[in-house]
């Protein structure tokens, strides 16, 4: 990572210092960013890697695995981390207090003059926290749920996805198969995508569209339909936020035996990230 910051710093003092007043953009400058998903982001940060029993789950808030467990999904305003609740948060870590907030170690990238993991600057990942995540585990519960009902069997959705007619850029990506306990969708990112798009038309004669569970499942499309947009209004922004506290209530309220994830959490920050 040193050589990394180093590289930076390198570009930076290298940038024409007109550019730096002006922020008008030099054809010749390099742009690198890098993709990570959460383990990743908390690593670089310098925040704790352990997400099974730490008490601070989160990069972008103190919200605590407590609350988390009994039902606060999203964090209060004042619990937002910044750049000087980060320093303090440091200041108290020890040998013998190694993690305070969920802070661990400071972060090299802190040195660099124009950045700071609290800033934010460890952007969420979509595809990680919704299609290797949310939709990978809440989808086959959803599911379960019409299974139980004797609404159709697995095997009976598995011969819909096989004879599922695609076409166009569509015709590229074809949902994965189902395993008959459906524990967790196995497909790609991209399959799981493409999944959750079409779920509704592969069920919708079979079940009630009243039920739900099934508005649940519309309303989860929904949700990453906002998310996944190339350009958002501040007013979709604002129904994106709405979208999501509905989805993450009404998922809790009608599965509270199956506990959240993490991701559900970091989910709730998606609005005021796109802004």
């Amino acid at each position: 990572m040193e050589a990394a910051v180093s590289e930076l710093y390198k570009q930076f003092l290298q940038t024409p210092e007109t550019f730096r007043r002006s922020r008008e953009e030099p054809e010749s400058l390099p742009v690198k960013t890098q993709q990570l998903d959460n383990l990743g982001s908390h690593w670089i940060g310098g925040f704790t890697t352990n997400f099974s029993s730490s008490q601070h789950i989160c990069r972008f808030c103190t919200l605590t695995r407590s609350d988390f467990d009994h039902g606060c999904i999203s964090a209060a305003p004042d619990q937002f981390r910044t750049p000087d609740g980060y320093s303090i948060a440091l200041s108290k870590v020890s040998p013998d207090v190694p993690l305070v907030d969920g802070i661990k170690q400071q972060s090299i990238f802190n040195e660099l003059k124009y950045f700071h993991v609290c800033a934010p600057g460890l952007p969420p990942c979509a595809a990680h926290d919704l299609f290797e995540g949310i939709v990978v585990f809440d989808l086959p519960l959803f599911l379960q749920h019409f299974v139980k009902l004797k609404s159709f069997s697995v095997q009976q959705l598995n011969k819909r996805i096989q004879h599922l007619e695609l076409s166009g850029s569509e015709s590229k990506v074809r949902p994965a198969a189902l395993n008959e306990k459906l524990q967790r969708l196995s497909g790609l990112a991209s399959q799981n995508w493409c999944f959750l798009h079409f779920i509704p038309l592969l069920i919708y004669d079979l079940v009630s569209c009243a039920d739900d569970v099934y508005q649940l499942i519309l309303l989860l499309g929904s949700v990453v339909e906002l998310v996944m947009a190339p350009a958002l209004s501040v007013g979709q922004i604002s129904y994106m936020k709405v979208l999501i506290d509905d989805y993450l209530s009404k998922r809790s309220a009608l599965f509270p035996d199956v506990p959240m994830r993490p991701k559900h959490h970091y989910l709730s920050h998606y609005p005021w990230m796109t802004l």
